[in-house]
């Protein structure tokens, strides 16, 4: 495994570890916390899709825990934030590839949590690097802090916060595609 694999590779694993032993031992009962019955019907209706909102304009719903919008220009789609994962991203771009299939002309980042810059790779795969991108002031610092120096405890955070760890359904998370 290289090193940069590593790199990324063992600190996900402890963050994992340390979420997984997190909620083995808050002490519940197997079964004693279950999601409100309402909240779970609502769910199962919320099918992920792209949704056309005017003639060039759409945006994501349910599509994990992600933010997407985008604009069609006359010569390029302009990307209002790029999800949180890269699979859901990728969700994403499938869908507005069957209505457009022209080039990423902006990124407009709207703020920098990261469920709405996480997801930029399938975004920019096959793109020119000279993209512009637009965002709060000083977004490279943030970005950059991000995903790299304070990773580790804010994937612990997100994980523990969204119940990213807990099974599917009504007696762990629902709420992710």
């Amino acid at each position: 495994m290289s090193q940069l694999r590593l790199q990324i590779f063992v600190p996900m694993l402890l963050v994992l570890t340390t979420a997984v032993a997190g909620f083995t031992s808050m002490g519940w009962a197997e079964n004693e916390q279950q999601v409100n019955p309402e909240l779970l019907e609502l769910q199962l209706k919320q099918k992920p899709l792209l949704r056309k909102l005017g003639d060039r304009v759409f945006a994501t719903e349910f599509i994990g825990y992600s933010n997407h919008g985008f604009i069609e220009g006359d010569d390029g789609i302009i990307v209002i934030d790029g999800g949180w994962f890269p699979g859901t991203t990728a969700m994403a771009i499938t869908e507005l590839r069957k209505y457009t299939d022209k080039p990423v002309a902006a990124i407009i980042y709207t703020h920098l949590h990261l469920d709405h810059f996480g997801g930029m790779g399938p975004i920019m795969a096959g793109q020119s690097g000279d993209i512009p991108v637009y965002g709060p002031a000083h977004w490279q610092k943030w970005v950059t802090r991000l995903l790299k120096t304070d990773r580790e405890s804010i994937l612990r955070r997100v994980y523990l916060q969204m119940g990213m760890l807990l099974p599917q359904g009504p007696e762990g998370t629902v709420g992710m595609a």
